[in-house]
């Protein structure tokens, strides 16, 4: 018997905005331009196969403005990490 497999994709699973906030945050957190471009694709992804998220909870919209700020951040935001000046 042949075992069927399929391509793995993250975005299937990041239909709560809590998850792609924690997805977005860890992403970050690896301070690594490539990598955080690369997430924000599969965000995208996600947002294109399950509609915008709304923001819910006083703790969703607190953990999306830490994140907004960590992106804001000189060090942490994909361009300027890559040496992009945009």
């Amino acid at each position: 018997m042949t075992l069927k497999t399929r391509p793995f994709d993250a975005a299937e699973y990041l239909a709560p905005l809590s998850s792609r906030l924690e997805f977005l945050r860890l992403s970050i957190e690896s301070d690594d331009a490539e990598h955080i471009g690369h997430s924000l694709e599969i965000i995208e992804r996600a947002r294109s196969m399950h509609g915008p998220a709304a923001i819910r909870t006083t703790a969703e919209y607190e953990q999306a403005i830490t994140i907004i700020n960590a992106i804001g951040d000189s060090e942490a935001h994909p361009c300027r990490a890559a040496g992009h000046d945009h």
